[in-house]
């Protein structure tokens, strides 16, 4: 069905001024003998825009058109039937990949076993580190207490 507020270019709330301002005013746009383009396309746009003024002028048309598209406009969601949608989608997500079998485990990597000497080498970084920090954090409380 034609949305004919569209058509002339207002909201269903507008008045019948409105209307006929809008009307005529996209009549003067498309009106074959101004329109500068394709003439059957002025001619189609006139056309169109005198049906949908023909119904908006009408107060009792166009009460009559309002019911019409009220019947045709998709119900409006209220938030109990988002929560209803949103609980149906989790629990198809939950069939589809909730529980998982032992074969579609992902298999974690397993480190390389280093050699005791790398194990060594590598704690023996580690305990250098610790003391090089340590040490700077001692020189700064120092400096601080001097400064002070």
């Amino acid at each position: 069905m034609k949305n004919y507020y569209q058509i002339i270019g207002v909201d269903s709330t507008a008045s019948q001024d409105t209307i006929k301002h809008a009307y005529l005013l996209k009549l003067k746009k498309y009106h074959p003998d101004v329109y500068s383009g394709d003439k059957a396309f002025a001619q189609a746009k006139t056309t169109e825009l005198n049906e949908a003024y023909e119904i908006l002028k009408d107060e009792q048309k166009r009460a009559e058109y309002d019911k019409k598209i009220k019947l045709n406009e998709p119900k409006k969601e209220t938030l109990k039937d988002r929560w209803q949608n949103f609980r149906e989608l989790l629990k198809q997500y939950k069939q589809m990949f909730g529980r998982k079998t032992s074969s579609n485990k992902k298999k974690k990597k397993e480190k390389p076993k280093l050699t005791k000497e790398q194990q060594q080498e590598k704690n023996d970084k580690k305990k250098l580190t610790a003391l090089i920090f340590g040490t700077l954090v001692a020189i700064v409380v120092i400096l601080l207490i001097m400064l002070l």
